[in-house]
């Protein structure tokens, strides 16, 4: 695959949607606070990896030569293959988010671990 190439797949659904994932899952293990976020947070950090990742590969495109600097069809198409991997995988995963009490539940121990490591135990 040319860097061209993998440019342009960085600008489809499916590219974005693998893209996105190989990068959340690196925030994950890089910055340990990422698994004490909520859902609704961690959307909208994938809603950013989401629309962030093909303008950045289309600002490539565009800066190296690939293709025009244009407003339609580059960076739109860039925006709603953006837009598209993020509601698919948010409906994807919506079915496995918590109930209201496994939520609570898991709050709580969140907090009791966050006061653990504040106090140095381990």
């Amino acid at each position: 695959m040319t860097f061209a190439a993998f440019l342009s797949w960085l600008s489809t659904p499916s590219g974005i949607a693998i893209a996105a994932g190989v990068v959340l899952s690196w925030l994950a293990d890089a910055v340990p606070r990422y698994t004490y976020l909520s859902p609704k947070q961690k959307r909208l950090v994938f809603l950013a990896a989401c629309l962030l990742l093909p303008l950045l590969a289309a600002t490539l495109r565009g800066a190296a030569g690939y293709a025009a600097w244009t407003l339609d069809p580059l960076y739109w198409q860039a925006l709603t293959a953006g837009a598209t991997a993020f509601g698919a995988g948010t409906l994807a995963h919506t079915t496995q988010l918590p109930t209201v009490s496994e939520r609570t539940l898991l709050n709580r121990y969140i907090a009791a671990d966050l006061r653990r490591q504040g106090k140095g135990e381990m």
